[in-house]
């Protein structure tokens, strides 16, 4: 959301996949924020963050490659990531887009709940909002035939 304020000529449509614009628990993650600061960014912190938002368990093989590409993130990215959820700069953001937008989440996402979803969606100009059932933090993972399906239908194809 952030690069689409900065370059909207860059971007002709965008899908938020799970993305939320706030933080209940602000102290929480700030104290990630430090730990990934202090102790940095590695598989054991990735595989912790990647799990936690997931309603049911990942293939063995699914869960590897999403924790090895979460840990490949350096950790100035990660906590660069993470002060901008703090700051709401997300939200922030959804202000200032008039690309059409599809706000996509599983509806049992315990990090991005429906109010986040509604209010970027109507922060937004041109924004549409679809909930997966019975899905969580990784929609594209755990119902990747529906989320392919909502994401090609978006885009019009």
């Amino acid at each position: 959301m952030s690069f689409s304020a900065r370059y909207p000529s860059h971007v002709g449509q965008l899908v938020l996949l799970g993305s939320g614009a706030f933080v209940r628990d602000v102290r929480a993650l700030w104290a990630v924020h430090e730990s990934v600061k202090l102790r940095g960014w590695d598989k054991k912190g990735a595989e912790k963050w990647v799990t936690s938002g997931l309603v049911e368990t990942l293939a063995e093989d699914h869960l590897s490659s999403l924790t090895e590409a979460a840990a490949a993130v350096e950790a100035d990215l990660m906590t660069g990531c993470l002060r901008a959820m703090i700051s709401a700069q997300y939200l922030e953001a959804a202000r200032s887009l008039s690309v059409p937008i599809l706000v996509l989440r599983g509806d049992d996402d315990p990090f991005v709940s429906g109010d986040d979803a509604a209010i970027v969606t109507a922060r937004s100009t041109n924004a549409k909002r679809i909930d997966l059932p019975q899905v969580g933090h990784w929609p594209h993972l755990e119902a990747p035939t529906e989320c392919r399906a909502a994401i090609l239908g978006f885009l019009g194809q």
